[in-house]
């Protein structure tokens, strides 16, 4: 894969909000090296626009929107044929690719209909700004976390209710034991009746927390390699191992709630949710870590701001702060 095409995948995934953070970081040093680069990103959003214009209709014909897409990009003129090139060769290599893969990245604004092969339409919402809260087609609610997309058919089967996750969610599935439902991530399968739970996917491990009923989780690859879960119970699915644990609290749903309640924590703990919540790195010191990430904490987050919790364990604890390298950093004085 070649620089222009590498970078277009990541803006596309930016504008998606599926960017992970060391993407982010590559996209912004591409960006400061060459206003010519800001150029052509301010022209990739455009064309991202115009593809959403395109695909937002509920029926549409995939060569006539195709193009659509390619007349838009001929009317630039040939003067400028040249200065688009990863933008055309992103859209003919897309054109050629119209399965599930290249649909999720081209229609990445949420809300979108779209067609893969002969199945039947399918949905796909992305939550690129702020959380959303979706209604599957059998009424069963889905609270999506910014940054996390969902895709479904426009209609269920009859024996079966399937969905594709990319991110974190948390559902609330009605009961049919007549159609089970089933969330699919890159990792692994997801299968209930009817319960609540939480489903966080990464590239290379998922996490299920279950709030409600029960919830079977397979190996995607390998199916014989599942666990069931029952309510007030998570597991992690790591290097293709499944670590099952009690849920002690219900911070996992903090981005949901907007509320961290903390009884007698280890700061270490503490800090891992914090990071989790607002989506930014907090660390301790290698110096004395052993005794620091033990210190006990009681407090109550509420849609307060990062610096401002800061504050708070700074006079809680008595350490000070420092930051490093966008890590925010607690040490002993």
């Amino acid at each position: 894969m070649d620089t222009d095409e590498h970078i277009t995948i990541i803006v596309a995934k930016k504008l998606r909000g599926e960017a992970t953070l060391q993407e982010l970081q590559e996209l912004q040093c591409w960006l400061d090296a060459a206003i010519a680069n800001r150029q052509e990103y301010n022209k990739m959003e455009l064309l991202w626009a115009e593809a959403r214009n395109i695909f937002s209709e509920t029926d549409f014909d995939t060569n006539a929107a195709w193009n659509k897409v390619n007349a838009a990009i001929e009317n630039a003129g040939p003067e400028k044929a040249a200065k688009n090139a990863p933008l055309i060769a992103i859209y003919s290599v897309l054109a050629k690719r119209i399965t599930v893969a290249a649909a999720s990245v081209l229609l990445l604004i949420g809300g979108l209909y779209f067609y893969t092969g002969n199945t039947a339409p399918r949905k796909m919402i992305a939550a690129a700004k702020e959380n959303l809260v979706v209604i599957l087609p059998d009424n069963s609610n889905v609270f999506l976390r910014k940054g996390s997309s969902i895709s479904f058919p426009v209609n269920f089967d009859k024996d079966m209710r399937s969905v594709e996750l990319s991110g974190e969610a948390y559902f609330e599935v009605r009961r049919n034991e007549l159609q089970p439902f089933i969330i699919s991530t890159a990792n692994s399968n997801v299968k209930v009746l009817g319960t609540s739970f939480l489903v966080r996917s990464k590239e290379d491990r998922d996490e299920i927390v279950v709030v409600t009923g029960k919830v079977n989780v397979a190996d995607k690859e390998k199916e014989a390699n599942q666990v069931m879960l029952a309510a007030g119970q998570k597991a992690v699915f790591l290097n293709k191992v499944f670590h099952q644990s009690l849920v002690k609290d219900s911070n996992f749903i903090s981005w949901k709630n907007g509320l961290l309640i903390f009884k007698n924590n280890s700061l270490a703990k503490v800090l891992d949710d914090l990071s989790n919540y607002y989506d930014i790195p907090v660390n301790i010191s290698p110096v004395n870590k052993a005794e620091i990430e033990k210190i006990q904490i009681n407090m109550r987050v509420e849609k307060q701001s990062f610096e401002q919790v800061v504050e708070e364990i700074k006079l809680i604890t008595g350490l000070a702060v420092k930051k490093e390298r966008g890590n925010t950093i607690f040490y002993k004085k």
